[in-house]
């Protein structure tokens, strides 16, 4: 089976709202650090590019990892459905994940990145051939 590309499209102009101050803050705190080799601890969010093909590994096996070991955030992008399901901390684990689509003119927005905000129609947007 062959592989095919991703249709998701994340652009320089989706991230000009990042802090520019020379931090790694958005996405390594006080018990996440980069040494030269590695990076220690586990992130803060985690976005992951689903297919058909991996989307029960994608959330199962990994969600559950990715719970184990302290992830804040796990969003599952399906280009193959435009949706985002995403995974968010509640308490020891994941709360129920929130679905989000294009078709609904959803938004996906996340309070460890404020001032982020990805109209999913976009996302989704269909590349020129």
């Amino acid at each position: 089976m062959k592989a095919t590309t991703p249709r998701v499209k994340l652009t320089y102009d989706d991230f000009v709202l990042f802090p520019d101050d020379g931090k790694r803050h958005e996405l390594i705190d006080g018990e996440h650090y980069v040494t030269p080799k590695h990076v220690r601890g586990a992130p803060e969010l985690v976005v992951e590019i689903g297919f058909l093909s991996t989307r029960k590994r994608d959330e199962t096996i990994k969600r559950r990892l990715y719970e184990r070991t302290g992830v804040s955030e796990y969003w599952v992008i399906d280009p193959e459905l435009d949706v985002v399901r995403v995974y968010r901390r509640a308490g020891s684990g994941f709360g129920r994940p929130i679905e989000l689509s294009a078709e609904a003119g959803d938004r996906l927005e996340t309070e460890l990145l404020p001032g982020l905000e990805i109209a999913l129609s976009r996302l989704f947007e269909p590349s020129v051939r």
